[in-house]
C-alpha cells in the first residue's frame, strides 16, 4: 500500500506542484491567453462560435450530464439486474467520484473569486490580473472561473483508470489517456473562448485526480491491495 500511495498520490501531487510553479513563476497563463487573444485579431472571435459554444461547449457538458444520470440509473437498478450488481461496487465509486469532483469544483468556483482572462485588461476587459495566490480585492465584481468547471465533466470519469486498474489493468492507460483527453478538449475549449487560464485546468485535473485516488480503496474488499 505503500508503494500504491507513492504512485498514485505523491507522486502526481508533485508533479503538478512543480507544473504549477512553473506556470505561475514564468507567467504562461497570460502568456498563453494573450497569444490565443491577439490570435483572433485582439478579441475573442470563437467566445460564441457555434461549434466552441454550441457543440464543445454546452452540447458537451449535456451529454455528460446524460451519461451521469444513466450511472446513477444504472446503480439504482443493481438489485434488479444481476450483471449490474456485480459491479455495484464499481459503479457506486465512480458515481460518487464523478459527484465529489464536479462538485468540488463548482464549490471553490463560488468562494475563490478568480477571473476569466475575458475580463482582464489588455485580454478585452478592464481588470487587473490577479492570480490565485495573491489576495483580489473584496471591491471587485463577484466571479466565479476558478477552477474550471467544464473541463472537470471529463476529468471527473478519472475514476475509469482505478476502477480498471483493479479489473482489466490492460486497458487501464488507453482509458486513462481517452479520459485526459477529453478533459483537455473541454479545458482547451474554454481556454479559446476566453473562459479560463491554463492553470484553472491543471488545478481542476489536480482535483479530481485526488478525489479518484483517495476514493480508490473502496474499490476494494477487507483483503489487503497487493
Amino acid at each position: 500500500m505503500r508503494r500504491y500511495w507513492f504512485e498514485h498520490l505523491a507522486l502526481p501531487a508533485i508533479g503538478m506542484t512543480i507544473l504549477l510553479a512553473i506556470v505561475e513563476g514564468l507567467a504562461i497563463d497570460l502568456q498563453l491567453a494573450s497569444y490565443i487573444y491577439h490570435q483572433q485579431t485582439g478579441q475573442w472571435l470563437l467566445k460564441d462560435h457555434w461549434l466552441l459554444q454550441n457543440v464543445l461547449h454546452t452540447g458537451a457538458r449535456q451529454t455528460l450530464i446524460t451519461l451521469y444520470v444513466a450511472l446513477f440509473i444504472l446503480w439504482l437498478s443493481r438489485c434488479k439486474v444481476p450483471l449490474i450488481s456485480r459491479h455495484q461496487r464499481c459503479l457506486g465509486y465512480l458515481l460518487l467520484t464523478a459527484i465529489l469532483s464536479v462538485g468540488i469544483v463548482a464549490g471553490l468556483k463560488q468562494i475563490t473569486q478568480i477571473d476569466c482572462p475575458w475580463v482582464i485588461i489588455g485580454l478585452g476587459g478592464e481588470l487587473p490580473l490577479y492570480s490565485i495566490y495573491q489576495q483580489r480585492p473584496a471591491s471587485l465584481p463577484s466571479v466565479n472561473c476558478f477552477p474550471a468547471g467544464h473541463a472537470s465533466a471529463g476529468y471527473a470519469w478519472l475514476g475509469l483508470y482505478f476502477i480498471l486498474q483493479k479489473n482489466a489493468p490492460q486497458w487501464r492507460w488507453r482509458v486513462l489517456l481517452l479520459v485526459l483527453l477529453l478533459g483537455l478538449v473541454l479545458g482547451v475549449t474554454q481556454q479559446l473562448r476566453g473562459a479560463h487560464f491554463l492553470s484553472h485546468d491543471l488545478w481542476t485535473l489536480t482535483i479530481c485526480w485526488l478525489v479518484a485516488a483517495l476514493l480508490s480503496p473502496m474499490l476494494y474488499s477487507t483483503r489487503k491491495t497487493k
